[in-house]
């Protein structure tokens, strides 16, 4: 599964969002076949369009770019369908990037303030989505 809605609880957001960006910038984007590769290329050219046109459009709505947010195109990359793990602050609930699964290496990551509202918030999804605690 890919987590891609993060609820977080309001006052452990900053640390987790310093750790997370250390974290994703880390990861290694690259050849599948290659073992230290974390991250592979999408499906096609079409789907990474897709994915980076949700990117796009989160901006477009508010959201914020913590890290990532493009295509990655170093050498022999650039011939293929990469995008950077993306990390989302700033959303809200009716964000299409937050209501709308993108199957690419998108996260959103959403303040909470106690466990009735966050649990109501994940539940209201028109999708049965993985989910973890």
């Amino acid at each position: 599964s890919n987590g891609t809605r993060v609820f977080v609880q309001r006052g452990v957001i900053d640390d987790f969002l310093a750790r997370l960006k250390a974290r994703t910038e880390k990861m290694i984007v690259g050849d599948p076949l290659d073992p230290a590769t974390q991250i592979g290329a999408l499906i096609n050219t079409a789907h990474m369009e897709k994915v980076l046109g949700y990117i796009a459009r989160g901006v477009a709505e508010g959201a914020e770019v913590l890290t990532g947010g493009e295509r990655v195109t170093a050498g022999a990359l650039g011939k293929g369908a990469f995008v950077a793990p993306t990390v989302f602050t700033a959303c809200t609930d009716e964000m299409a990037i937050v209501r709308e699964e993108i199957f690419g290496p998108v996260m959103t990551v959403l303040p909470f303030d106690g466990e009735d509202e966050v649990v109501a918030r994940a539940n209201a999804t028109e999708f049965g989505l993985a989910a973890g605690v």
